[in-house]
């Protein structure tokens, strides 16, 4: 039986909500934002969507994975950010010790105004990167 997938995101302007749908699409599985009731507990791979705060995640972020059990999860993260992201894979990595946590991508916005366009193809590729390792058609 293969592992279900899941895409969840935390969105505050919208750019991160366009690029988890787009990369649902291209995996064929459910989207969801933190705070809804998606049941992440029955997934083994969650594809995470978030912005970047202050070099980091966001509290709502942080928050949403001290209160769920990640624990042997696959975790594909994609960041969205204007500017500094040091910290926010250190972050991930140290409130999911237990959950494996592959190589994330990072959706900057160059000044466009639509940091998803401007990485539209950087997208596309990483969701079929996902797909051509999970086994997805």
């Amino acid at each position: 039986m293969r592992t279900k997938i899941l895409v969840v995101y935390f969105s505050r302007t919208g750019t991160t909500k366009q690029a988890a749908e787009i990369i649902a699409r291209k995996l064929k599985c459910g989207c969801g934002e933190i705070g809804d009731e998606c049941d992440i507990k029955s997934h083994g791979i969650i594809v995470f969507g978030t912005p970047v705060q202050n070099a980091g995640l966001p509290p709502e972020v942080s928050d949403f994975l001290k209160g769920n059990d990640l624990r042997g999860v696959k975790i594909y993260p994609f960041f969205t950010t204007g500017g500094i992201y040091r910290y926010v894979i250190h972050d991930l990595k140290s409130l999911c010790p237990l959950s494996r946590i592959n190589e994330p991508i990072y959706i900057y916005n160059r000044g466009s105004g639509n940091a998803v366009e401007e990485n539209i193809n950087l997208i596309c590729s990483w969701a079929e990167k996902i797909c051509a390792q999970e086994g997805i058609q």
